[in-house]
């Protein structure tokens, strides 16, 4: 069951509040209860408050005479001039954040890659000392941070609703997939600053023209990408990127490559399986640019007159 925010008696308009708090999470329902609630408790204390969307527009005006600015984002851009002014995290749920997204497109991977643009650098703003985590099932352990990065002793009463409901009813197919093996883990490693696993399911690719990727394809033709996309942003650092992929008997000398690819390549790696059969690929990668949206590309070099293949799997494991 969802928690409220103790409400102490409201405090004296006259404390100083700040100028701007940075707000970031996922888009949705939660993010918008806290700009509200952030909203509720500026204007409460007599000072107006205006949502300003990141990156910082030119001209926007930031100081004790204008509003007190929410500089809200969702992702991949938290940058602003005061990396140490007070921030906001509120993480929703992923299960919920994807259910509740769902209600509203049926597109699982455009879904996907916004939430991936919100963990792929959040991992250094959560360790900033201004930063207050703010959880769904935790909001009244953050009332005092929350209090505190007002610059007051307790939180004025927000006349806003509770936090959204937790959605009923589990997810299922790729949206399942998307959130068990992708979102959760990544939201992990994000969380504890330990890297782990995750899996691309992959699904999310494409192939041809933009076609959603089919699980075994023929590879008569000329040299060209078999699978890419899905134009996600992946966790910085050292990884193994891990692919499974099938070959029939025919594949011959057939060749093909696998690249991390943002524009140039990041890295690549070669196969020639030479045979028919499951064959377990493994590439090192580094993710300097997580900002970036990221296309996974697997080709096949020359062109071939018989065979097929088919992606199984697609895993980043920490080196």
């Amino acid at each position: 069951m969802t928690d409220m925010i103790d409400s102490p008696p409201p405090m004296s308009a006259e404390a100083a509040l700040p100028d701007c708090l940075r707000v970031i999470g996922f888009p949705g329902a939660f993010l918008d209860w806290g700009v509200a609630m952030l909203r509720a408790q500026i204007e409460a204390r007599g000072r107006a408050a205006e949502t300003v969307w990141l990156p910082l527009a030119e001209g926007v005006e930031i100081g004790p005479d204008a509003p007190v600015r929410l500089l809200v984002s969702c992702g991949p851009d938290y940058a602003v001039p005061d990396a140490a002014l007070p921030t906001l995290v509120l993480l929703d749920d992923v299960a919920a954040c994807i259910t509740r997204q769902l209600a509203d497109t049926a597109d699982v991977v455009a879904v996907a890659r916004a939430m991936t643009a919100t963990l792929a650098t959040l991992g250094p703003v959560l360790r900033l000392p201004g930063t207050v985590l703010v959880r769904p099932d935790r909001l009244s352990a953050a009332a005092p941070q929350i209090a505190a990065a007002l610059r007051q002793d307790g939180l004025v009463e927000p006349a806003i609703p509770a936090p959204p409901a937790m959605p009923e009813g589990a997810l299922s197919g790729l949206a399942g997939d998307v959130c068990t093996q992708l979102l959760a883990p990544m939201l992990e490693s994000v969380l504890s600053g330990v890297p782990q696993s995750y899996e691309l399911p992959w699904r999310c690719l494409s192939w041809r023209a933009q076609e959603p990727a089919v699980p075994v394809m023929d590879l008569a033709g000329p040299a060209r990408p078999l699978y890419f996309g899905p134009y996600f942003h992946f966790l910085p650092g050292a990884w193994t990127l891990e692919l499974e992929l099938f070959f029939s008997d025919d594949v011959g000398d057939a060749s093909f490559a696998a690249e991390l690819f943002t524009g140039s390549i990041v890295s690549r790696g070669r196969m020639r399986p030479g045979r028919g059969g499951l064959f377990r690929a493994q590439i090192p990668v580094r993710v300097d640019t997580p900002e970036v949206t990221t296309e996974v590309r697997i080709w096949v070099e020359r062109g071939v007159i018989e065979g097929r293949m088919g992606l199984r799997r697609v895993v980043f494991r920490p080196r």
